[in-house]
């Protein structure tokens, strides 16, 4: 199973990435996790990206819990940070994929199929992304470990 490299994981709070190269969407998104009150329970660190290289090396610091990716940033290197995460990580790593792209179904089926990516199409309905990342926490609060849910 993924969890944080920490010797307790109870010492370690939540994490959440955000990658995104527009930083109004970076920050709305940050705001509302902090500001969702199940989520703000939890005390969770949120980091922010506007850069894939960047955001990998967070990744590699921090071991987040859950990862959100704009597929277009920059563009279409969201995908292939997906992968590349995908690829450092297990299924159990929940990443959440949001783009303008919604129409692209082969795109977003190969995403959810080949790397177990969920996916929310801009405009953003915040509120289920926001909703997707809580579930996500709970689960690594109440089962010590992060577990993937499909939505």
């Amino acid at each position: 199973m993924y969890a944080s490299p920490s010797n307790d994981w109870r010492d370690v709070p939540p994490k959440v990435l955000i990658v995104d190269n527009d930083r109004y969407t970076r920050r709305v998104i940050e705001t509302l996790i902090s500001r969702d009150a199940e989520i703000s329970a939890l005390s969770p660190l949120v980091f922010t990206s506007d850069e894939p290289s960047e955001a990998l090396q967070i990744f590699d610091r921090e071991r987040p819990d859950v990862v959100i990716v704009d597929l277009l940033a920059p563009p279409s290197v969201g995908v292939e940070l997906c992968r590349t995460l995908r690829g450092k990580s297990t299924r159990d790593l929940p990443i959440l994929a949001m783009s303008a792209l919604y129409k692209d179904q082969k795109l977003i089926e190969e995403l959810r199929r080949e790397l177990s990516v969920g996916f929310f199409a801009k405009p953003l309905q915040v509120r289920d992304l926001v909703r997707a990342v809580r579930e996500h926490l709970q689960s690594v609060d109440e089962e010590h470990e992060p577990s993937v849910k499909t939505f």
